[in-house]
């Protein structure tokens, strides 16, 4: 029986999304996911170790999304932020940490093209990403040519898009196994993500946060 992950979804911390981390984790139940990824922008800081107390069927994979002069990349298996935003040295910083770095839905917003340089550091390409179904077959097609794992995340920034798109992997016990299935290329992708106006919800809560963001700043103490 396959096990179903999503391994891009935003949480509070994004400056996008209000989603509190145990509702992303019991929506993830409901959706008959095994595991997930919260992959903040360049965040990271949720207690996933007390989050999995309270749901221990779940496997929650550390990770953060960066974004850097070639584009966004997922880092999965995380210990550690990493803040800098420059690709080569988010790279470095990764295989460090032993991290799996993921390119997150490729060509969006004109990203790309992605040469050599950039694809032997790359583990594995989202090539479905929930928001972004308009590049899903170029996404596709990068991943076939440099031979390299083809992930799915819904990217979701509001409850009801997570599980929108998912990976499916053999049955797995632990992240240690997960991480491996990646590796090995035992993954399927699937979900039919969301429609494209899907993303200005996420765009308003940005504007919103930002503009309470900075009225909290100037109250005087």
């Amino acid at each position: 029986m396959a096990a179903l992950f999503d391994f891009h979804i935003h949480s509070h911390l994004s400056f996008d999304s209000f989603q509190r981390p145990e509702k992303i984790l019991r929506q993830a139940q409901r959706r008959g996911l095994r595991g997930l990824a919260i992959t903040d922008h360049n965040r990271f800081g949720l207690d996933l170790a007390s989050l999995s107390e309270g749901f221990p069927d779940l496997l929650l994979i550390p990770g953060m999304e960066i974004g850097t002069e070639i584009g966004d990349v997922l880092v999965l298996f995380l210990k550690e932020e990493i803040r800098t935003r420059n690709f080569r040295e988010v790279a470095e910083k990764a295989k460090e940490q032993e991290a799996l770095l993921v390119l997150a839905h490729p060509f969006k917003r004109g990203c790309g093209p992605y040469g050599e340089e950039i694809m032997k550091e790359i583990h594995a390409v989202e090539v479905r990403n929930g928001q972004n179904r308009a590049n899903w077959e170029e996404a596709g097609e990068l991943a076939r040519k440099w031979g390299k794992p083809a992930l799915a995340g819904s990217d979701a920034h509001f409850l009801s898009q997570i599980g929108s798109t998912y990976t499916l992997l053999p049955e797995v016990g632990s992240l240690a196994e997960v991480k491996e299935a990646i590796l090995r290329g035992e993954t399927e992708v699937a979900g039919e993500g969301l429609p494209a106006w899907w993303a200005l919800p996420s765009r308003l809560t940005g504007i919103i946060k930002r503009i309470f963001g900075k009225k909290r700043r100037n109250v005087p103490a």
